[in-house]
């Protein structure tokens, strides 16, 4: 998994959602984890067929103090 610039995301989580019309289908989504280099492995629980693939970003604490309602608010940390 490579950011917009073409870097290796670092972290995160993908998760692999079966799209169907079916609506009496009841295949639940496959998530993995993504490595400090970008690659993932899925093991197993992805069904064949279409998917709907979501990123879905690592948390990042904040360094900065909890705004406390006065002045600039502090900027909000960005993902990779």
């Amino acid at each position: 998994v490579k950011t917009a610039d073409g870097k290796p995301v670092d972290g995160g989580a993908l998760v692999f959602a079966p799209v169907t019309a079916d609506t009496n289908a009841s295949s639940a989504p496959a998530t993995t984890t993504v490595n400090a280099d970008g690659t993932f492995e899925v093991k197993g629980g992805v069904v064949a067929g279409k998917q709907r693939l979501t990123y879905e970003a690592p948390y990042i604490p904040s360094e900065s103090k909890e705004w406390d309602g006065t002045g600039t608010p502090p900027k909000a940390p960005v993902s990779p």
